[in-house]
C-alpha cells in the first residue's frame, strides 16, 4: 500500500495501532524503527490506540494539515 501511495507522490501517515498492548519501551522502539524506515520517503508514523484514545488528536492534526493544503 505504501508503494502505491508513494508512487503517486502522496504522503502517508502510519498509525501503529494496538499501542496499548506493548510496554512503553517496546512501543517507542517500534515507532523509532518505523520512522527510520520511512525517513527517505514522505512517510510519518505515530503510536495509536483507539481503546485508550491515544494518538487521536495527533492523527486528526495530520489529516487537518493535509486538508488545509489541498
Amino acid at each position: 500500500m505504501l508503494e502505491w501511495i508513494l508512487a503517486r507522490d502522496r504522503f502517508a501517515h502510519v498509525l501503529l495501532t494496538k499501542a496499548d498492548k506493548l510496554n512503553r519501551q517496546d512501543s517507542l522502539r517500534v515507532l523509532r524503527e518505523t520512522v527510520a524506515a520511512g525517513a527517505d520517503a514522505a512517510v510519518s508514523a505515530q503510536l495509536f490506540s483507539a481503546h485508550n484514545k491515544q494518538g487521536i488528536d495527533e492523527a486528526r492534526e495530520v489529516m487537518d494539515r493535509w486538508l488545509e493544503s489541498a
